[in-house]
């Protein structure tokens, strides 16, 4: 419909014996063929049988029901589906029979890997779930904002019930590098920059879901959220991302050398 090169082959493999629809007409009304009429019915007979709609609404009808051809197209060898059927155009006195063509594009093929790729991601969601929630400390980590299922379990396969032997709740968020590195000399202390050593996928994590809990922050009126405003209006949206991050590493060492549960601030 409307490309020579594309519905010709198609004319030599089916017959000649078909008109194409232009672009012009594509959104012309399509009727079927009127029924017989019945013997002794009185009255005109119908014109044009029942009405199929435009031509553009009857391309996902048509398309399950098209037959694929093999046929020489733009000097390659390529498959294509084509549909005949007789439908009558109110423009036209006749039936005609016009024949739909659909090409198989490369984008087809990409789009169905692209549906196995999102089934075979939504099984790994669901895999990682069950992991979650199978781990006593991943599940409870997931009442921290900003910790998702695969954040909560990365971490507590990384420090344990224990909290991996660290003193305290800062040197693991130093072991991750989401403190600031220091230049330092007697009394003047001079903050740099996060350090952004140790493992570098836990970090990342945390950082992602900080941004995730900033973007909904501003809908909020909690103590954690206005305290996040404040931060991201005084030193931007990053910086406040990171700084969200530190205070998560803490939270989940806390949680899992302690025993105890997360509570969130009151308001």
């Amino acid at each position: 419909m409307g490309n020579q090169s594309l519905w010709r082959p198609v004319r030599d493999a089916l017959g000649d014996r078909f008109h194409r629809l232009s672009r012009r007409r594509c959104n012309n009304a399509l009727y079927a063929q009127p029924e017989a009429s019945p013997p002794g019915q009185r009255g005109r007979r119908r014109k044009c049988g029942n009405r199929l709609g435009s031509a553009n609404d009857r391309v996902a009808e048509v398309r399950q029901q098209a037959k694929t051809y093999t046929v020489n197209l733009y000097g390659k060898r390529r498959e294509v589906c084509a549909y005949a059927e007789v439908v009558m155009l109110k423009t036209r006195k006749r039936s005609v029979r016009v024949v739909w063509v659909f090409r198989k594009t490369q984008c087809a093929e990409q789009y169905k890997k692209i549906r196995a790729l999102d089934a075979e991601i939504k099984a790994q969601d669901q895999r990682i779930n069950r992991l979650c929630n199978a781990n006593n400390l991943g599940k409870r980590f997931l009442d921290v904002p900003g910790v998702g299922p695969l954040t909560a379990t990365i971490v507590a396969a990384d420090i344990g019930d224990s909290g991996k032997g660290y003193k305290s709740s800062r040197d693991y968020a130093a072991s991750l590098g989401v403190v600031p590195k220091q230049h330092s000399s007697t009394d003047k202390q001079h903050y740099l920059g996060i350090s952004k050593r140790g493992n570098r996928y836990i970090r990342t994590l945390l950082i992602h879901g900080a941004r995730a809990v900033l973007k909904k922050c501003t809908q909020k009126m909690d103590k954690l959220s206005l305290w996040l405003q404040t931060l991201v209006a005084r030193r931007g949206f990053n910086k406040a991302a990171v700084a969200l991050a530190n205070k998560n590493a803490r939270i989940l060492w806390a949680m899992a050398s302690n025993g105890n549960d997360y509570e969130a601030l009151a308001a």
